[in-house]
C-alpha cells in the first residue's frame, strides 16, 4: 500500500467515526425524546431493548454497519431495580434521561470544537492565498473536520481564496502608489476613495501607511532636515487623521539640533605619513571597520584604519562616541576636527593587502603596522623615534593573548628590510 493510499484510508476511518458520533447523538436525543412523552412506560422500553432498535436506526441512517456494539443499555443491580420499580416507577427512566442527557451534550461540545477548529483554518487559507502560498493542505483539514457538511464548507473554501485574493490586489495596488510618496496626491485620492471601494481594507491600508510614513521621516530628516520633516508629518496627520497618530518624530532627532542642513567637508588637508615632521614619540591608534577579514568571513569588507598623533599635539576625547550610534551632523564634525589637525592617517582594505590567512584581522593590523614603520619620520638628530600603538580590541583578541603580532617579531622583519 502506498503512503498516499494509507492517507486516504485513515481519512475515511475518521470520516466514518464521525458519522457513528454524530448518529449516537442523534440516536440519544430520540430515545431522550421517547422517554420524556412515555413516561413510566419508558422503564419497560429501555428493559425490552427498544434503545437497540433506535441505536440501529440511526446507524442505518448513517450507512454504517448494524452491530451489537453501537447498543447502549443502562445496567442496575437487581436489587436496585426491584427497589427502584416498588418504590418510584419513573426512577429508571430519569436516569436514563440523564445518562443520554450527559452524552448529548459531550458530543455536541466536541462538534462545536470541530466547528471552531474549522473558522480558524478558514482564515489560514485567506492569508495564506494573500500571501500566494498554498492551500491545499489546509483545505484537507477543513474537509476531514466537517465531512458530515461538505458541500457548506466547500463553498465556504472558495469565498476565503476569494476574501484573500481581493486583498493580495489591493495590497499590490497600494503599494504601487506608495511609490509616489505617502503625501502625494495620488495617496491622498486612494485614501477618500478606498472606503466606496474596498472599506474592508482600510485597517490593513493604515498599517502600511503609517510605517511607510516613518520610513519617509527619517530619510527627510537626514537628507534636509528637522523642519522639513516635521512639515511632512503635519501634512500626513492632515491627509489620514487617525491612521497614522501612531508615528511621530523621535525625540533624539530633536536633541541633536541637527540644522536643515549639514556642514561641509574641509577639503585639501594634507595627511600622508612620509610628509609629516620628525617627532620623538607617535602615539597610533588602530580601528577597524567591516565584517569579512578572511575568505571565511562574510558580510561587508574589512578594513583597518590608523590615525598618527605627533607628540605634542592635541585631538579632544570623544568618550564613548560611536559613529553608527550618532547623528550624521556630529559625525561630519568630528571628521573635520580631525582634518583640520597635524595627525597622519593611512588605511587599507582587506583585498588592497591581499590577505589569505584564516587570522585575516591579525594579519590587517601587522600589515598596517608595517607599512606605518616604513612611512613615519623615524629618523631624528636628538635619539631614535619611539612608536606606541593603541589597538582596539576585537572580539576574542587581546593583549594578553600571544599571538604573532608581538613587538620582538616586528622589529625583526621591519630590521631586516633595506
Amino acid at each position: 500500500m502506498t503512503m498516499k493510499e494509507s492517507f486516504n484510508d485513515i481519512t475515511g476511518q475518521l470520516r466514518d467515526l464521525l458519522r457513528q458520533t454524530l448518529a449516537v447523538e442523534e440516536a440519544l436525543l430520540r430515545i431522550l425524546e421517547k422517554t420524556e412523552a412515555s413516561g413510566s412506560a419508558g422503564t419497560d422500553m429501555l428493559q425490552e431493548g427498544a434503545e437497540a432498535d433506535v441505536l440501529r436506526g440511526g446507524a442505518q441512517s448513517a450507512g454504517l454497519p448494524q452491530t451489537e456494539e453501537m447498543t447502549l443499555s443502562v445496567s442496575t443491580s437487581p436489587e436496585t431495580s426491584k427497589d427502584t420499580e416498588k418504590d418510584d416507577p419513573d426512577a429508571s427512566s430519569e436516569a436514563a434521561a440523564e445518562v443520554l442527557l450527559d452524552m448529548a451534550k459531550k458530543n455536541g461540545a466536541m462538534a462545536e470544537a470541530s466547528r471552531g477548529k474549522a473558522e480558524e483554518l478558514l482564515k489560514q487559507i485567506q492569508y495564506a492565498t494573500e500571501d500566494g502560498r498554498d492551500t491545499s493542505s489546509l483545505e484537507s483539514d477543513v474537509l476531514l473536520l466537517e465531512a458530515t457538511e461538505e458541500d457548506i464548507w466547500r463553498e465556504r473554501i472558495v469565498d476565503a481564496k476569494k476574501r484573500g485574493m481581493n486583498a493580495r490586489r489591493e495590497r499590490e495596488y497600494l503599494a504601487t502608489i506608495l511609490k509616489h510618496g505617502v503625501c502625494s496626491d495620488g495617496m491622498a485620492r486612494y485614501w477618500r476613495e478606498l472606503p466606496a471601494r474596498s472599506g474592508w481594507f482600510r485597517h490593513k491600508a493604515a498599517k502600511q501607511i503609517a510605517w511607510k510614513l516613518g520610513k519617509e521621516l527619517e530619510r527627510e530628516y537626514k537628507t534636509v532636515g528637522l523642519e522639513k520633516a516635521e512639515a511632512m508629518l503635519r501634512q500626513a496627520r492632515k491627509l489620514y487623521g487617525s491612521a497614522v497618530e501612531q508615528v511621530a518624530i523621535p525625540e533624539a532627532w530633536r536633541r541633536s539640533k541637527i540644522s536643515s542642513k549639514l556642514p561641509s567637508m574641509v577639503r585639501n588637508t594634507e595627511h600622508t605619513l612620509s610628509s609629516r615632521k620628525p617627532v620623538q614619540q607617535w602615539d597610533v591608534y588602530i580601528d577597524e571597520t567591516g565584517l569579512r577579514f578572511s575568505e571565511e568571513e562574510s558580510g561587508t569588507e574589512g578594513r583597518v584604519v590608523a590615525v598618527c598623533v605627533r607628540q605634542g599635539s592635541y585631538l579632544p576625547d570623544l568618550g564613548h562616541f560611536h559613529c553608527t550610534e550618532a547623528a550624521a551632523s556630529d559625525v561630519l564634525r568630528h571628521c573635520n576636527t580631525l582634518l583640520q589637525s597635524d595627525c597622519g592617517i593611512l588605511g587599507f582594505t582587506r583585498s588592497a593587502l591581499d590577505i589569505k590567512s584564516q587570522e585575516g584581522w591579525l594579519q590587517a593590523i601587522r600589515e598596517l603596522v608595517k607599512w606605518i614603520w616604513r612611512l613615519l619620520p623615524t629618523q631624528t638628530k636628538e635619539a631614535p623615534v619611539g612608536l606606541r600603538f593603541h589597538v582596539e580590541q576585537r572580539s576574542q583578541y587581546s593583549a594578553e593573548l600571544p599571538t604573532a603580532l608581538g613587538e620582538k617579531m616586528l622589529v625583526a622583519e621591519l630590521t631586516r628590510e633595506n
